[in-house]
């Protein structure tokens, strides 16, 4: 079976079966509902493909690190600003 590939990628097929998917297996809701919400706001990247990489690794130490501390110790992310 041999088919050509698209030359740009279209994910609406995709991401409407996802979308669904998630939403129908409750994917969107938390597994505890008392917990706070907290956002993680991560700059645009920068056009240079090796200032990008830095940064798209910076970015997801950050978010790795945040999301871990807050999960494993529930403080709550304007607490963990203000220790900064």
């Amino acid at each position: 079976m041999t088919s050509e590939l698209a030359k740009t990628f279209d994910p609406s097929a995709i991401e409407a079966k996802w979308y669904a998917h998630w939403e129908r297996n409750g994917l969107f809701r938390p597994e505890r509902p008392d917990a706070q919400p907290f956002t993680i706001v991560n700059p645009p990247p920068n056009v240079t493909g090796s200032l990008h990489i830095g940064h798209a690794l910076d970015n997801t130490l950050q978010d790795v690190v945040v999301r871990v501390v807050v999960q494993r110790f529930g403080i709550s992310r304007g607490a963990l600003a203000r220790k900064g």
